[in-house]
């Protein structure tokens, strides 16, 4: 089976060794609907708290003065501190504004517990810092869901559920977000859904076909290849997405508990495609689904975005499907 990995010729960056874990040290934190998927987080800001100023020297393990002054004296480093440097990196992002424009972002892919740690640990220390406003129309948080084990016929289901699901999603991630330059969403270009077709009509008729993959790898290159890095999803070749779905369309956030739902969606939509593909739907059948029953799929993948289901956001979607499928953009016997 050839694979998003073999294409980019990562066969030593399927999986990355986890920290280890204390079960007591999150018991209490909210469930990862899959742990098995590795993720990334890259959260951008321009306005970092004076508390957090060490944090962002050239050698922040050197620098916690102001940092640990914000506990009482004598005590232990908290254990949400020591996460934090262990997990994640801060550093300066040229294409925000400001002094303080600073990304954190992690060390490397985490998944499970690890990663849950990790999200609770940045959330205690912004806390802890006393930020409780860290928007900005210039910045964002960036997840990445990998995918590099996924066949080519997985990943095309994966980028399919994203299309239709893309309204949705820039309406759950509000209004701010939805008219940012730096998230624009693929089913707004007409550009970008050809190049979707493309793709979907290269896997649909090579995928069932032996000896197959010079055809695929033609097909996934012409893809990543022509892909614009400022949609609302980045899966384009450049360094900082290779292999991975990157979602660009939530705001800056540091809060656990709206990193944790968000990220659940995320995986969400993984799985969802994962169980397609196991089910050995074509992406034709997928497309029908769809367009039977918008509303029905999305609740099918997700359950986090029920307060957000429109029929707008649906027509949308369902539209972007087909025109990739079948290279027009009108629908019949939608239902909603």
């Amino acid at each position: 089976m050839y694979t998003v990995a073999d294409y980019h010729t990562l066969t030593s960056g399927r999986t990355w060794d986890q920290p280890k874990v204390s079960p007591s040290s999150v018991a209490a934190l909210s469930k990862l609907h899959n742990a098995d998927i590795y993720v990334g987080v890259e959260i951008e800001l321009e306005m970092v708290p004076s508390t957090l100023a060490s944090v962002v020297e050239a050698d922040p393990l050197g620098k916690l003065t102001d940092l640990i002054n914000m506990y009482p004296k004598g005590s232990s480093l908290p254990m949400e501190l020591a996460v934090f440097f262990k997990q994640w990196d801060v550093v300066q992002d040229h294409s925000l504004r400001g002094e303080m424009a600073k990304e954190f972002l992690f060390k490397q892919p985490y998944k499970g517990d690890a990663l849950r740690l990790a999200l609770y640990s940045i959330g205690h220390v912004f806390d802890s810092a006393g930020k409780t406003s860290l928007y900005s129309p210039r910045c964002g948080t960036h997840v990445h869901i990998n995918t590099m084990d996924m066949s080519m016929k997985e990943y095309a289901i994966h980028l399919m559920l994203y299309l239709f699901m893309e309204p949705t999603l820039l309406s759950y991630c509000g209004a701010g977000r939805k008219s940012s330059i730096y998230c624009v969403p693929a089913t707004d270009s007409s550009d970008i859904l050809e190049t979707v077709a493309s793709f979907f009509h290269c896997v649909s008729t090579c995928a069932p076909l032996p000896n197959n993959e010079q055809a695929l790898v033609q097909g996934y290159k012409a893809l990543i290849d022509s892909w614009p890095k400022y949609c609302a999803v980045n899966i384009g070749n450049d360094k900082g997405a290779k292999g991975t779905f990157e979602y660009r369309s939530l705001e800056t956030t540091t809060n656990t508990d709206a990193l944790m739902e968000w990220i659940n969606i995320l995986l969400d939509i993984r799985s969802y495609a994962n169980k397609l593909y196991l089910e050995g739907m074509s992406l034709e059948q997928i497309a029908e689904c769809i367009i039977q029953d918008p509303e029905l799929v999305l609740c099918e993948i997700t359950s986090l975005l029920d307060s957000h289901i429109h029929q707008q956001n649906l027509v949308k979607g369902a539209s972007a499907v087909v025109g990739a499928v079948y290279g027009s953009k009108t629908i019949t016997n939608l239902s909603v």
